[in-house]
């Protein structure tokens, strides 16, 4: 195989049913995630393709309900302990999600050394956390925000992997648009576990 060019792990399944699974992907190399048995959206695959340089999975798989999403907030967005709901709203620059990032990727780190790869990611996009900044990574359960949203607004979003060249963790929110301000309100609100500091 040449140099550098993209490593198979496997082979990949699709089907039509919802419960299909993802057994395995092309990852680009240097990736620290092994591979694992993951639900496929088979109604999302076209998202995987609108920026080919960008996206490394061939298709999204959905996030374990078990782990956690991170949404960086700015400091205008938080008051206290209560992040603003315009910190999860979709905007026009969000092409195919809400985008954070899913720190259980990092695996045998704990939360703390997974934000220390998160912020370098940062960094390597050009997105630097100054030293006075008091910007915040909200934290969200993603099995327990799935649910309260179906739940209380009969809306079923995801969280999907959505890896990056320069991010690996990178991850999206997916199940609502710009309007769907309601639904940003209500995980900002009620469905936020904690805020991490955003710099070290």
């Amino acid at each position: 195989m040449p140099h550098g060019a993209p490593r198979p792990i496997g082979t990949l399944q699709s089907s039509s049913s919802a419960g299909a699974t993802l057994r395995s992907l092309f990852l680009r190399r240097g990736s620290q995630r092994a591979p694992q048995e993951l639900p496929v959206h088979p109604k999302q695959w076209t998202l995987s393709f609108f920026e080919p340089r960008k996206w490394e999975w061939i298709g999204l798989a959905s996030i374990p309900d078990n782990d956690t999403f991170l949404r960086h907030v700015g400091a205008s967005k938080i008051d206290g302990a209560r992040v603003d709901g315009a910190a999860f709203r979709r905007e026009k620059k969000d092409v195919d999600g809400v985008s954070g990032n899913w720190p259980e990727f990092f695996k045998g780190l704990n939360l703390a050394e997974a934000l220390v790869e998160i912020r370098k990611a940062f960094a390597a996009k050009g997105r630097n956390i100054g030293p006075k900044s008091q910007s915040k990574f909200a934290q969200v359960s993603v099995g327990k925000t799935k649910a309260y949203i179906s739940e209380k607004a009969n809306r079923k979003i995801d969280f999907v992997h959505a890896q990056e060249e320069a991010d690996p963790s990178h991850a999206i929110i997916i199940g609502y648009e710009i309007n769907d301000v309601i639904i940003a309100d209500m995980i900002a609100l009620w469905c936020v576990q904690a805020l991490l500091p955003g710099r070290e």
